[in-house]
């Protein structure tokens, strides 16, 4: 059916995306759930036009750097820097709890 099952296989993620968002904002539905919707409309489990696992894999690795990136333009810097303060507490509070249970169940302590 096709060549390049890379190029079929973006092919058909973008322009699904394209009829599927337009739907999921007419109906005033969240585009991540119609995302979700589409990969389970293309995969193996409905349609199945893209059944290769690898292909699958190595496409969404590529969606979330793309998700990351677009993550980061739209926080400014002030912003990121207020989160990490913020959360400063939590990881000093956790890091002692985490490193003893690690050496513990390196040792054989607890088994």
């Amino acid at each position: 059916m096709q060549q390049d099952p890379l190029a079929f296989t973006i092919f058909l993620i973008f322009t699904g995306a394209a009829i599927i968002a337009t739907i999921a904002l007419y109906a005033r539905q969240a585009l991540l759930v119609a995302y979700i919707l589409l990969g389970v409309l293309l995969g193996p489990s409905a349609f199945g036009l893209v059944t290769d696992p690898v292909l699958i894999k190595q496409l969404s690795h590529v969606g979330i750097m793309f998700l990351l990136f677009l993550l980061g333009l739209n926080l400014p810097p002030g912003q990121a820097y207020s989160i990490t303060e913020r959360n400063h507490s939590g990881y000093r509070s956790q890091f002692p709890v985490i490193c003893h249970s690690g050496c513990c169940r390196g040792l054989g302590v607890w088994f």
